[in-house]
């Protein structure tokens, strides 16, 4: 009676009128964000014991190269297995803390351990691993799942929030940032179960305009009579979408799988490898207005890992000119360009390639202004 009632005309307005006015209420403000413990990893452990802290230590390490890297299989390198066994050499901290407990199991210990970021880089640099700097793109991710009793439906945190423990982990683990939908009436109207199921992009990338989503997953899966998991995962956003199949044992095994497969798809993308020369790239900064605004956007530059030297050449009126080198390719960093709402191209200053650009520079609104 209530999907009859839901799938009326009249109430179908209804609810999309009620989703527009929430709409104007409730907006998830995101952008890409910078990781700000890319170095630092949390690794479980059994004991206190020196041998268990030194057996952390080289886990660690290891998912700090996947991390790093955003390749899961950069750790079966031949080389790799020489430097975890020298993994302490590396760590600028560490302390024990608790693993929150889940529904299966109570806290349990673990060790928090800091590396250096210096060390690690001239690692990345020697070895000629690729980079991931830490502006990195936030992912949307949606749930769907089909059973014999409920049909097609969502899962949200309050329904199955064991699956989005697994998922918190599984991100935080290879240092990307997860948005969780609300599950209200706006997501209600603009996605529903049969359009995330059938992998309708029109509607996934609707659904992803309202969290202003760098990337939107989603995966969809059912268990069969056999107790295993099968589903498919689609990928949109940031590029040509992505589209893979996967089989587990257990849901837990098929997020983790999902999620690694996902980021080790995306992390071309953002990757640069490090070197020891550096090319030059020339910006024009216009609407510094500021010495605020001056220090703000130098500093912008300054945090991003692909920059090596930032240089004043000059300021004009309210121009700025900056000259930036660069240990990576050009493209990386038009990419963490295109990811700073602050930063906004000027179109009126013509086609310009990645090495020579003019930019205006938006300063956030202050509240009450």
């Amino acid at each position: 009676m209530n999907k009859l009632l839901l799938q009326s005309p009249t109430m179908k307005r209804l609810i999309q009128l009620a989703a527009f006015i929430c709409s104007i209420f409730t907006v998830v403000p995101t952008m890409a964000d910078t990781v700000a413990t890319l170095y630092t990893v949390t690794v479980p452990v059994e004991s206190y014991s020196a041998a268990e802290r030194a057996r952390a230590t080289r886990e660690g390490l290891a998912q700090l190269i996947v991390r790093l890297t955003g390749d899961s299989k950069s750790v079966h390198q031949p080389w790799v297995a020489d430097v975890l066994e020298n993994a302490q050499s590396y760590v600028l901290q560490f302390g024990y803390t608790s693993l929150p407990a889940t529904a299966q199991d109570t806290e349990s210990p673990a060790v928090n351990i800091s590396f250096s970021e210096p060390d690690v880089n001239r690692l990345m640099r020697r070895t000629q691993l690729p980079l991931w700097p830490a502006n990195r793109p936030r992912v949307l991710v949606w749930l769907v799942t089909d059973t014999p009793l409920e049909g097609r439906h969502f899962l949200s945190r309050d329904t199955f929030g064991t699956a989005y423990q697994t998922l918190e982990r599984d991100f935080a683990r290879r240092a990307v940032p997860l948005q969780l939908s609300l599950f209200d009436l706006q997501d209600q109207v603009s996605l529903s179960p049969d359009d995330a199921w059938n992998f309708n992009s029109a509607a996934i990338l609707q659904s992803g305009q309202r969290y202003d989503a760098d990337l939107i997953l989603v995966l969809r899966f059912f268990e069969t009579s056999a107790g295993n998991w099968r589903g498919a995962w689609l990928l949109e956003g940031g590029g040509p979408a992505s589209l893979e199949t996967i089989r587990a044992n257990g849901l837990d095994e098929l997020l983790t799988s999902t999620v690694d497969m996902v980021i080790d798809r995306i992390a071309p993308r953002y990757t640069y490898v490090p070197r020891e020369d550096s090319e030059t790239v020339n910006l024009i900064i216009e609407g510094i207005g500021s010495y605020s605004a001056y220090s703000e956007v130098t500093k912008v530059f300054a945090d991003l890992e692909i920059v090596r030297q930032v240089r004043v050449a000059g300021a004009s009126g309210n121009r700025l000119f900056l000259s930036l080198a660069i240990e990576g390719d050009a493209g990386v960093l038009q990419q963490a360009i295109q990811q700073d709402p602050r930063l906004v191209p000027n179109r009126e200053s013509g086609a310009l390639d990645n090495r020579d650009q003019v930019l205006i520079w938006r300063e956030p609104s202050r509240p009450g202004g």
